[in-house]
């Protein structure tokens, strides 16, 4: 099986080709999730990074020992990376609703890191935490004696690492449980990077498109040496640097019946090559006076229309880090009925509107004639007195404006009853 993998691993050389950003940069904040407990690794790269690169890295244990995981927790700690440093191994069983809070946290963009007992061990079972890292959830898992000199292919990861690199943490691994050892068959949409002549010790290397995720099936930050730390603050330093979104598709119908409704789908892609479905977290708009709806999972759902057809525009705004992208569609939508029915469907909506015109009306008539019965009845009061030259303005504006709506009226009457008519004769025709 070793030398299967072998014939996959580029031949050795000291440093890798892809070397790590030099000069400062921003610093790398690491947040680890509940786990097996605190290692000195954890200090070590808090307080001699430097001895590492020249990225500050910052690693927060606030959450270790924490009795819940939230999406607004992990927010709160601002980091960069997630790591989960062998929490099976220190009996820590997430809930659904945890797993799904890191899910969600990697999904807006940022790394995470497993080492050793991630998934299954003692009674705990975290397999739904696979998926995040491009493996199956379906597979049991176990421990095993593994060995510890990783033959790697050239990726910044291993910058300053002889290869083999050679661990000296704890020699143990999860592994899958069917032949203790990883093959082809275990790694789902995972790339191996690195993988000991036993293939028990693995290092994993999954692209998702909005986030990277590496799992490490050894628990090097517990025991480890100075290549150990080395490897770890190259990881750490990798996932810190969000994939860069490149653009925003919308896929869906480009045309749609009135009264009906369909699915619109957001996908990003990023620079690196792979792509994501972020249609939940996209925000969805259409242009002004649409005669639509479309709802934040990006479903669209049309209204009756009055007329043959109207083009809609559809919107997806979907931000990354620092990067905002907006893509636009366009829509037909068609009325989905004969033209005797379209013209009824509009004489029937004049009618209504018209309707409405006239109580609007009469209500608006009774306010005037209220404001005239209450000059007449308290012509005498004071408060009157300052309105001056200006009542009498009032008063012939209110007594033409009932004029012209009385007129309007009467228009509005006669349409109504041609409107009728036009009804009457379209009953006659079909």
């Amino acid at each position: 099986m070793a030398a299967k993998w072998a014939k996959q691993i580029v031949a050795a050389v000291l440093i890798s080709a892809l070397l790590l950003p030099a000069g400062a940069a921003a610093q790398v904040k690491v947040a680890v999730l509940p786990s097996w407990g605190d290692v000195p690794a954890f200090t070590e790269l808090n307080n001699n990074w430097s001895a590492y690169g020249s990225e500050p890295v910052s690693i927060d244990t606030s959450l270790l020992y924490a009795g819940n995981v939230t999406y607004e927790g992990l927010v709160n700690t601002g980091a960069d990376v997630l790591w989960l440093s062998g929490p099976a191994g220190g009996t820590v069983q997430y809930t659904a609703g945890e797993m799904q809070a890191i899910r969600d946290y990697c999904n807006a963009g940022h790394g995470i890191l497993g080492t050793y007992l991630v998934f299954q061990a003692y009674g705990v079972d975290n397999r739904p935490l696979a998926p995040i890292f491009g493996l199956s959830e379906l597979l049991n898992y176990d421990i095993y004696t593994a060995g510890q000199a990783f033959t790697w292919s050239a990726h910044q990861i291993f910058t300053n690492l002889a290869n083999p690199y050679v661990s000296t943490a704890y020699y143990r691994a999860q592994v899958p449980a069917d032949d203790f050892a990883w093959d082809a068959a275990d790694l789902g949409s995972a790339e191996v990077l690195a993988i000991t002549g036993d293939a028990r010790g693995v290092i994993t290397l999954y692209d998702a498109g909005p986030y990277r995720a590496v799992f490490v099936s050894e628990m090097v930050e517990f025991l480890g040496g100075a290549a150990d730390t080395q490897f770890l603050y190259n990881v750490l330093t990798y996932l810190g640097a969000a994939p860069v979104l490149e653009a925003i598709e919308i896929a869906g119908p480009n045309e749609l019946p009135d009264n009906n409704s369909a699915q619109y789908q957001a996908t990003a892609w990023y620079e690196s090559g792979p792509s994501a479905d972020v249609t939940a977290q996209a925000a969805w708009q259409l242009n002004a006076g649409s005669p639509a709806t479309i709802d934040s999972a990006g479903v669209l759902t049309t209204d009756e229309l009055d007329d043959f057809e109207k083009t809609i525009t559809i919107s997806a705004t979907y931000s990354q880090a620092d990067v905002t992208l907006t893509e636009q569609i366009q829509v037909v939508i068609w009325a989905d009925c004969t033209v005797a029915e379209l013209v009824e469907r509009n004489i029937n909506g004049a009618a209504e509107l018209k309707a409405d015109v006239l109580a609007n009306l009469a209500a608006a008539m009774e306010k005037e004639r209220r404001a005239r019965a209450m000059l007449g009845d308290y012509a005498d009061d004071e408060s009157l007195a300052d309105l001056g030259r200006s009542l009498k303005r009032i008063s012939r504006d209110i007594k033409s404006a009932l004029r012209k709506e009385q007129r309007g009226s009467k228009l509005i009457d006669k349409s109504l009853t041609d409107l009728t008519d036009a009804k009457l004769t379209l009953t006659e025709d079909q």
